[in-house]
This record gives C-alpha cells, structure tokens and sequence, in this order.
C-alpha cells in the first residue's frame, strides 16, 4: 500500500483491501496537522513584519566596532567613557599672570628674576654642566673647594716661564711659615735671567736666599744678609747651608755618608730609594746611579732586585775614594751597563746583559779600576760580551758565550782575566794596541789574539803570540793501560786508556775515552795500541772519531812472525772547541783479542800545536 510523501498517509490501491484502522490513522494525522498549523497562524508573536525585517537588517555588526566600521563596545572604551566627567567637552583653561603666567594653549612660563635661592631645595643636587655653557664638570668645580683668596691673583703672582723655559720676572716664592720642601723642591731644565728668590719672612729667622746657577752646572744659595754660604747636595739628596763658605760655579756634590740605594721592580723613581721595599726603592737603576753625587767620598752601593730592567745603565764622570758598588740580588737582566770617564774603584757583580746592537753588552771606557764579577752575556751577537777602551778592568768568573769576541781590550788597556767561561766565541781575549792582557784559570772558549802591539800573558807569565805556550795553560795530556781491554771481532771498539799521567786544561776524560778540546786550534795525537796473541795475517787499524763519526784511519797494521802486534798513529788535526774527540781500533781475527794491558805498549799523547 503506497503512502503519502510528507505525512506518511496510507493511500490504498484498487486491488487492496481497504482496513477503517488504515482510515482512521490518516485521520488522526491530518487532524493533529491541521491543528499545528492553526495555532502557528493565530500566534503573532512567532511572526515578523516587513518593516520589522528592514529594520533588523539595517542593525550594525555584532563585532567590536573599529573607526571605520560600526559594531559593538569594547569593555576598555566603555571604562574610559565612564571615567568623563559630566560636561569635560566644555573645559576652558584658564590664563594665569603674575610670577608664573599661562595661555590658553597651556603654555605655562616663569617672570625673570623671581626665584631666590630660598626656593631652590637644599638637596637638589643640580649638576654643574648645568649651569653656564655646560662645559665644567662636577670634578672640575670641586677644585674651587678650599680656595681661600682671589684665584685670579694668584695665578698673576706665581713665577711664569716664556718659551725658552726661563723666568721672565725676577719672581719670588714667599712662605710666611718658613719653606717647607717636603716632598723635594725639583727644578730641573730651567734658567733664570735674575735670582731666584726663596725669601723665608718669619721675623725671628727672616733672612733671604738666592738660588743662581752658573752655566747652567751647579747651584749656590747665598745668605744675602750674612756671608756667603755654598749649598751642597749629600746622598739623602738634603740641601746642607756652608755657613761663611765662598761662593764659587766651581763648587762640586759630593757625599757626606755612606749611601745604599735599592732598586726593584715594583718601586717608584719617585721614592727615596733608601728602603728595600715597594714605597721606599727606586723603580729605576738608572734614577739610582743619577741620585749620587759625582764625587763620592764614601762607600756608594746600589742594590738591584731580582727582575727584568729594560735599561741601558750609563754610570760616567765619578771620582771615588771608596767603593762605588752595583749589585744584582737575585737574577737581573739589563740591555747593558757602561762605566765612562770614571776614577775609583766600581764593582758590577752579578748582571746578565742582553743587548746585540751595542759594542759590548758590557762597557768601560777611559775608567779606571772597575771589576766586572760573576756576570753573563749569553745572547748572540757578532758584537763583545765586554769591550774596554783606554781604562783598566778586572773580569772574574764571568760567563760569556755566543759572542764574535768574549773581551776585547784596545788602546793602552791593563786587564786582568781569572777563572771566565763560555762557550761558541770567535775569539776568547783579544788585546790590541798596546794593552796588556794577563789571565789565568779557566777561558771562555775561543781564539786567543794579539794584534797591533797588544799583549797576551798567562798565569805564569810567558809572552808570546798565543799567551799560552807553558805546561800550565796549554792542552797536554797523555794517559795508558792499566788494564787489558777486550777488542772485539771485525767490530770499530773504542781505546779508554784509563790511566791519566796528566791533563793540564781537564779535556781527557778517561772513563769514556773522550778528549774535548776547550779552545778552537791544531792539535797533534800520538796513539800507541799493542794486542796479544795475534795471529799472522791479523789487520789491525787505528780510527780518529771526531763528534761521534769516523774522521780518518790515523794507523795500520798486519802482524807478521809476532804474537804481539804493536799498532801506532800519530795524526795533527783541526778542532773546535767543546768538538769530543776518540780513537778506535779496528781488528780482523775472526774471534776477539785483547790489549796487552801494559801502560808501556797502550799510551796515548794529545797537545795543541796552534
């Protein structure tokens, strides 16, 4: 049975048996149909007009609305809209006159000259680049605190200098308290075309001094209202008065006392330099040297902390009748010390010096009695370690090496060498014109020169080119067997000779079998070696090793009708110093031999020749 699209009623065909329940049901539906509809049409409520339509469509957005397009209140808006008051849009703003005035623009301006300093808060802390053209800082208006009188007039009265670092007025310096030089009063690099006057005006002592200065040397102070009195400067670097002294440009320093400088690496060249401490020693060895007056009367010592000093130390034009003394405590280095046109006695113990550019890294010249003790000089350079003109020297336990010359000595110098080390120079001592050069000991490694009149002499005393032809101070050495030694088979094996008969330099050492020359020169071996039980046929052959290589076969020999085959060498050959020399044999017997143990037949002798 079929049914109808929207309410589903039972529609019968004309074959189908129709039911009244089917009737009824479509009955009951249209009738609960008809009714919904009814009551829809009669409610007005559910229905709009369409003027009301037009009028909703014309409502503006729900979204929050924006400057250009309408739509709901954001809550922020309506709180600022909430906080108007009642008729703000209608605020006028009043004019102001008198002290402080205003416009209606808001515009608001204080009279001149209406703020008294009783307005200004006393901790306003107004900052002085605020004042004037800002230009003066805070700092720099501090310095007006204490000022005590007309700055301006001060400034007029103090003493000027012109260009040429002279005073152009005969200015006065007055203390109405007495002078007071605490720290030391300095003038240094300045002329005075009149006196310069330190005028104490205390009544009970009111006397006047003048400072000149002659050719810009020393400076006199003179009591105007007494006698002359002559300044003189003492170690302390005091200013004593010479009551009555005579007033001289002659006049010289000198020492009063003992003196002892310190110098360290954490001092100040504005210390003292009495104490061996940070705020009492000079910083400088330079600033030390040119504290001490240049006639010294009494012992001078400066003493010179371990550390690193980047000077060229210069000590020149002193005359002592004491020791002047420069000493290194600790290890110190300098870029060099030279002692010029000095008379007395000067001891430089202890320094290493390090420059390559300067003549020597050590210096005398036209000096007499300076003693160089224990100092080094180990940089290279084709420069002297020690250089000395015209002066005397004395050089004792110093080592220098890696040098073109290790002491040169010219033009009419006496020195004296003892005990000096070094290695890798080109000449050890060098004496020339005229001077006269003694030594003993120990020598730096090296040549040994005369040239143009100078003169070498050793120890004990024989002249000649060399300064070294005696037993003493010559290489001579010689040694034997005193014990068989195993040769073995085919095989190079090194002669000991452990016997020393003599060594005069201490260049064999008989345990190794070594000889290490100490001077750079000629030298002659005579070499002896004598094996027993030596078959016939037997080739036995002597080797000169020099740095640990074969130089050249010095002997040879094969045995013949003898069970003692006795094998020799001699052989003169170059050497460098410190270049270590042995001797090797060399034997063919198809098992090992060995040395007869005799020192009569296994000997060895070494001289240098040249």
């Amino acid at each position: 049975m079929k049914t109808t699209g929207n309410l589903g009623l039972k529609k019968p065909d004309g074959t189908d048996i129709v039911d009244i329940t089917d009737l009824n049901g479509n009955m009951d539906i249209l009738d609960t149909a008809v009714k919904a509809a009814q009551d829809h049409a009669a409610d007005a409520v559910k229905h709009i007009t369409a003027a009301e339509r037009t009028a909703w469509n014309a409502k503006a957005s729900t979204a929050v609305a924006t400057t250009t397009a309408a739509g709901l209140m954001a809550g922020a808006d309506k709180s600022k809209l909430d906080s108007v008051a009642q008729g703000a849009n209608n605020y006028v703003h009043p004019n102001h006159t008198g002290d402080v005035t205003s416009s209606s623009d808001g515009v608001t301006a204080i009279a001149p000259g209406v703020i008294v300093n009783a307005d200004v808060n006393a901790s306003a802390g107004i900052d002085a680049s605020k004042i004037g053209t800002g230009v003066v800082s805070n700092a720099e208006f501090g310095y007006l605190d204490g000022v005590t009188g007309n700055v301006q007039s001060q400034l007029d009265n103090r003493p000027q200098l012109n260009s040429n670092n002279t005073f152009t007025n005969n200015q006065k310096i007055i203390s109405t308290a007495g002078i007071n030089t605490s720290p030391a009063l300095s003038i240094e690099g300045v002329t005075f075309n009149a006196a310069l006057q330190i005028k104490n005006t205390t009544p009970s002592t009111g006397k006047r001094y003048s400072l000149y200065s002659y050719n810009g040397g020393d400076f006199a102070i003179v009591n105007e209202t007494d006698a002359y009195a002559v300044a003189q400067v003492d170690g302390a670097s005091k200013v004593w008065m010479i009551p009555g002294g005579v007033k001289s440009p002659n006049v010289p320093n000198q020492t009063t006392a003992d003196i002892t400088y310190y110098v360290r690496t954490d001092g100040n060249d504005g210390n003292t330099g009495l104490g061996n401490t940070a705020g009492g020693a000079f910083k400088t060895i330079g600033r030390a040297v040119n504290a001490i007056p240049k006639m010294a009367n009494h012992t001078v010592n400066i003493n010179v902390a371990a550390g690193s000093y980047a000077e060229a130390v210069v000590i020149t034009g002193f005359v002592t009748s004491d020791l002047f003394a420069l000493t290194a405590s600790g290890n110190v280095s300098v870029t060099s010390i030279e002692v010029n046109n000095s008379h007395g006695v000067f001891v430089i113990k202890g320094f290493t010096a390090t420059s390559t550019t300067a003549v020597g890294a050590f210096k005398v010249s036209a000096s007499r009695r300076v003693v160089f003790e224990s100092c080094v000089v180990t940089t290279q350079s084709a420069q002297a370690g020690l250089y000395v003109s015209a002066s005397d020297v004395f050089v004792d336990r110093c080592n220098v090496s890696n040098r073109g010359n290790a002491v040169v000595i010219l033009a009419e110098c006496v020195a004296y060498a003892s005990n000096n080390t070094g290695v890798n120079n080109g000449a050890a001592y060098l004496s020339g014109f005229a001077s006269y050069f003694g030594y003993s000991g120990t020598v730096p490694a090296g040549n040994m020169v005369a040239q143009d009149g100078g003169m070498l002499v050793p120890g004990m005393g024989v002249l000649n080119p060399w300064g070294d032809n005696n037993t003493q101070s010559r290489t001579g050495a010689a040694g034997g067997s005193t014990a068989a030694q195993n040769m073995v088979s085919n095989t190079m094996t090194k002669l000991v000779y452990n016997g020393k008969y003599f060594d005069y330099l201490n260049e064999w050492n008989p345990a190794t079998g070594t000889f290490t020359p100490s001077r750079t020169g000629m030298y002659t071996f005579d070499i002896l070696c004598s094996l027993q039980g030596v078959p016939d046929g037997v080739v036995i052959s002597l080797h000169m090793f020099k740095n640990g290589a074969e130089d050249q076969c010095i002997g040879r020999n094969t045995n013949s009708g003898s069970s003692v085959s006795v094998t020799s060498g001699h052989v003169t050959t170059d050497l460098t110093a410190g270049q270590p020399v042995s001797i090797y044999l060399h034997q063919s017997h198809s098992s090992g031999l060995s040395t007869t143990g005799s020192n009569l037949y296994n000997w060895f002798r070494v001289a240098r020749v040249s």
